[in-house]
């Protein structure tokens, strides 16, 4: 199995001739090799000239069992998933596919039903994303064994183990790790170590990296806007205050801030001597950000607790809290100017707290749910003669102008209950106007309970995002004050609220802990916002909106959302049990309007 295997790293690969989605991994034992078959993850196949697992649809495997079958033909995956299976493309590759949930792949049948069957697709990326997990993790407690969900074989030369769970590194030794040679990481790839260099005091940790200095230390009371501050040189210097660095050494360094969710901030011409006091008065703080693909934004998304939000003129919004004095949080906002490489950009005005309205103007920034515009006309009693949403039509207003004894009523929400209220003629004169919920006297006069009724939130759920999207508490209802509280330390906690009211659109808000709503909308949640959950969120039950839908005696259908009206709950207890005989329309006591008679402003009558 491991005859003419290509190296890699020390290590020997060959493919798995009976099946193109394992490997063979050959680790040497003197002259000759001892062979390991390894799996690659469903999807993908083994690519001996790639020495890696990539994408089925692009990998040329000779034992590809479609070049033997018809385009549309398919097969069963090793994945072991009773989902997964491959089909055959028109050039005779295999493409992965999944079953719907509850139903199983089986040989010569296809997908068959089986309730049994729940295991989630690989292919799939839903609001349900698991966090992310180690490729490898090497603990040291006693071996060098990788402890990760799929163990990889790892290569170990001139490192000892100590008896405290750590490896010790004289500068002649390396771990390598074989099975990541050429692998595709995708966009982000971490590294995570914890190390200590021999004589250090703590809090600092040092490292020489290689070739350059490159020392990290951490001082949360002086520093306390970033995780950590980067000195880099060309060689290392004793450990400096962060104020005034001091050492023997006076050669240029550059100051580096290196973000909690691994932005880098810098200024290209800001160095520091040592031994001199930073910032100089002829040093302009010009704020570079590496961003990476969120230079190429086209929805608000969310990484490590920090809120980035595309706008206008190509520029992105970036909302980051910071540690305060006391173990408070500040909100920091930046306006950042792309560049033209997409993946670097230049602060051009920050601020703390909101956003201002002028700047979010200024910059065409959705930071709030679209406000929406609902009106009705009323006859003298309350009769709605015309209702809609959105703007008023001109011929609608043309038709009611001279209606002095009408009311017009308009109300503007973002689907949490009413803002601001409008009530006048339908000429607009004689105008009041308000915020928040229209005074119940108004509501008395103009009987508004009847077409507007009472704000009713049929649902809502929350859940408390950690730093990496992971859920960390969610329940039903307002947010506890004490969950609030519990999490009102950590800057990089956020909140989501959904809410559906009424049987509408969703209506989410992201918020911090301290109650200031961040960014919010109706609708689906944008790509970026989902993405970072990690979890199965709790969305609110709109299925347990009623809708109703009631049949009059002389025909005519009323269909509504919520609670049936009372004047057609009377009617219908009158008439429901009744299985002979006939009942007296309408009811005693029934407030139904059996006939009706309006003046229009030109002296003739409608009626029905």
């Amino acid at each position: 199995m491991c005859l003419q295997c290509m190296v890699e790293g020390g290590l020997g690969f060959n493919p798995y001739p009976p099946d193109c989605e394992r490997y063979v991994v050959c680790r040497p034992r003197g002259q000759t090799y001892d062979p390991t078959v390894q799996s690659c993850p469903f999807g993908l196949f083994w690519s001996n000239k790639a020495v890696s697992c990539l994408d089925s649809r692009y990998v040329d495997c000779p034992n590809d069992r479609c070049k033997s079958m018809m385009a549309g033909g398919s097969y069963a995956s090793s994945s072991g998933n009773c989902r997964s299976y491959f089909r055959c493309s028109n050039s005779s590759r295999s493409s992965p596919v999944c079953c719907q949930t509850g139903f199983r792949y089986i040989d010569g049948f296809g997908c068959t039903y089986d309730p049994s069957c729940v295991d989630p697709c690989p292919l799939e990326v839903t609001i349900n994303n698991e966090a992310c997990s180690a490729l490898v993790r090497l603990p040291f407690t006693g071996s060098f064994e990788d402890t990760s969900r799929h163990p990889q074989p790892i290569q170990a030369r001139g490192v000892v183990l100590s008896r405290s769970d750590s490896a010790y590194f004289d500068g002649t030794g390396y771990i390598a790790l074989p099975s990541t040679a050429n692998l595709q990481l995708g966009q982000t790839f971490v590294i995570k170590l914890r190390f200590r260099r021999r004589g250090d005091s703590t809090p600092e940790a040092w490292n020489t990296n290689w070739s350059w200095g490159f020392q990290t230390w951490y001082n949360n009371a002086s520093n306390s806007n970033t995780s950590r501050r980067v000195i880099v040189g060309n060689t290392p210097i004793t450990a400096p205050d962060n104020a005034r660095p001091k050492g023997a050494l006076t050669t240029p360094l550059e100051i580096i801030t290196i973000a909690r969710d691994g932005t880098v901030i810098r200024d290209p011409r800001y160095q520091v001597k040592v031994n001199t006091t930073w910032p100089g008065d002829s040093q302009a703080r010009v704020t570079v950000l590496t961003l990476g693909r969120l230079g190429k934004l086209s929805t608000p998304t969310l990484q490590n607790g920090i809120l980035y939000v595309p706008g206008s003129q190509n520029r992105i919004l970036v909302q980051e809290p910071t540690a305060g004095v006391s173990g408070s949080v500040r909100f920091e906002w930046k306006i950042v100017r792309v560049g033209d490489d997409g993946t670097t950009g230049t602060v051009e005005k920050t601020g703390e707290g909101a956003v201002p309205l002028n700047i979010q103007q200024e910059y065409g920034l959705s930071l709030r749910a679209p406000l929406r515009e609902s009106w009705w006309v009323l006859a003298p009693g309350g009769l709605v003669l015309e209702s809609g949403e959105g703007a008023m039509p001109r011929d609608v207003i043309n038709r009611y102008r001279g209606f002095t004894s009408g009311t017009l009523v308009k109300v503007f929400d973002r689907g949490q209950g009413i803002e601001r209220w409008r009530v006048s003629r339908p000429d607009e004169t004689q105008l009041q106007v308000g915020d928040g919920e229209i005074p119940k006297s108004l509501r008395d006069q103009y009987s508004m309970e009847k077409f507007l009724g009472g704000t009713k939130v049929t649902a809502k759920t929350w859940a408390v995002l950690g730093a990496d999207g992971t859920i960390l508490q969610q329940g039903k209802g307002d947010v506890p004050s004490s969950v609030m509280s519990r999490y009102s330390g950590d800057s990089s906690v956020t909140v989501l609220v959904l809410t559906s009211q009424d049987g509408g659109a969703v209506h989410w808000q992201v918020m911090r802990t301290s109650g200031v709503t961040l960014l919010e909308g109706r609708g689906l949640l944008p790509d970026g916002i989902a993405g970072f959950v990690r979890g199965r969120l709790q969305l609110p039950q709109i299925s347990q909106v009623t809708e109703w839908r009631v049949t009059l005696p002389d025909g005519s259908i009323r269909t509504g959302t919520g609670d049936i009206p009372q004047s057609l709950l009377e009617l219908f207890n009158a008439t429901r049990t009744l299985t002979s005989g006939s009942a007296r329309f309408p009811p005693a006591g029934s407030d139904v309007i059996k006939r009706w008679t309006i003046t229009l402003p030109d002296g003739s009558a409608r009626s029905g």
